[in-house]
């Protein structure tokens, strides 16, 4: 993702995203690959959300995940049913799309072509930066949808209910 387009998504998803949710903190970045949120959801258990930038689009995901500090799990992958570990982490989209399909916000579609970068490159940042607000809209809805129900899962294996 180019710097000006990483800036304005980390800006626009912060903005919208503390305001929805005020129990999460910001506890990693942003740097040029990610920002991570967390909250306590349970006594000793975090629930952690990652802003992903791709390194080579202007495009961004959302990893969701739980553990037993605020630090993002990067190394516990686990299937969206096994919420009782003790930590892991999933893409948000694996919870409506099969797993394995790819799912992001992507602000630059025509870049590619399948797997081929087009000969002209990136768009003009005038065409990319009016993108940005629709598609954390879009992202911020789907969290509320999927997000949430996910973290709730986490709390109610381990006897809580619902944290958001």
């Amino acid at each position: 993702m180019r710097p000006r387009v990483r800036k304005e998504v980390y800006k626009a998803f912060r903005k919208e995203f503390e305001a929805r949710y005020p129990g999460f903190a910001l506890v990693e970045g942003p740097d040029s690959y990610c920002a991570v949120w967390s909250m306590e959801i349970a006594s000793g258990v975090y629930g952690c959300v990652a802003l992903i930038f791709m390194r080579t689009k202007d495009s961004f995901v959302i990893e969701l995940g739980w553990g037993q500090s605020n630090e993002f799990p990067w190394d516990c992958d686990v299937d969206q049913d096994e919420y009782e570990l003790p930590e892991g982490r999933l893409r948000m989209s694996d919870l409506w799309k099969p797993v394995g399909v790819e799912d992001e916000w992507d602000l630059a579609p025509e870049t590619f072509a399948g797997d081929n970068i087009q000969a002209w490159g990136d768009p003009p940042l005038e065409t990319v930066l009016p993108r940005i607000e629709p598609a954390v809209k879009d992202c911020l809805k789907r969290f509320q949808k999927y997000g949430v129900r996910f973290f709730n899962k986490v709390a109610k294996v381990r006897g809580l209910g619902d944290v958001l």
